[in-house]
């Protein structure tokens, strides 16, 4: 089962660059984009693993975690993992460990025009975020 065991935390969006969680905990940022969120857990943790996959059109992808950055090429229905050590990020209210970050696509799709359904957002590229104690 997916998700199972899976470590609990929220994520805060800090604009608009991003449309909602999806079913499996996914979020897509928009086309063209930076989304900038907030990830906040109840204890520290030694990793992030962000899934990323592309739609129908290749995307460069920019990630940044608590000001380290990396950048990958997706092509199109490909999907990358990177991985980012994560430090001690900042206390929430004095002790929730809190770390900022952002994820950015150079491209852009809408599944309406890709596959006739009703879906008309501008998606750039999917993100599941899994964080590891």
């Amino acid at each position: 089962n997916p998700g199972v065991g899976d470590l609990g935390f929220q994520i805060y969006f800090l604009d608009d660059k991003a449309y909602g969680r999806e079913e499996d905990k996914s979020f897509w940022v928009k086309g063209g984009s930076r989304a900038q969120f907030m990830i906040k857990t109840d204890r520290p943790v030694k990793r992030l693993v962000l899934t990323l996959t592309a739609g129908p059109v290749a995307t460069e992808v920019t990630a940044s975690v608590a000001g380290r950055t990396q950048e990958t090429s997706i092509e199109a229905g490909g999907s990358r993992q990177i991985t980012f050590t994560m430090g001690n990020g900042f206390p929430y209210q004095g002790r929730w460990p809190v770390w900022i970050a952002s994820v950015s696509s150079s491209n852009g799709f809408v599944p309406m025009f890709e596959d006739g359904g009703g879906d008309t957002r501008y998606l750039g590229v999917r993100v599941k975020p899994v964080l590891v104690q």
